[in-house]
């Protein structure tokens, strides 16, 4: 997972380098790099990480569209690691209307 966080984070500084800084593919990363400090037992980091990802698609897309929802789910995966059970409950029952 090590590796992967690095690659992740040298592929973010690339991007806010060379992209507007809301842009829909650093939100991408950002959801992927969340996942890898999730699964290093670093949910805080990983919640904090993944909802600056969830403002960037907000901004881009209607909240029905696919990545909000697919980054809904990531973040309810970390509510639960966080057993915050009715937080996740509540993004995933967002996520499936």
């Amino acid at each position: 997972y090590e590796q992967a966080k690095n690659l992740l984070e040298e592929s973010l500084s690339l991007y806010k380098t060379s992209l507007p800084k809301e842009h829909v593919k650093i939100a991408w990363v950002l959801v992927h790099l969340a996942n890898v400090y999730s699964s290093l037992g670093e949910y805080e980091k990983a919640k904090s990480i993944i909802e600056k990802s969830l403002l960037i698609y907000k901004k881009h897309f209607p909240k029905e569209h696919f990545d909000i929802t697919w980054a809904s789910v990531h973040l309810a995966n970390i509510y639960c690691k966080l057993r915050d059970y009715k937080k996740a409950l509540n993004l995933l029952n967002h996520s499936i209307i």
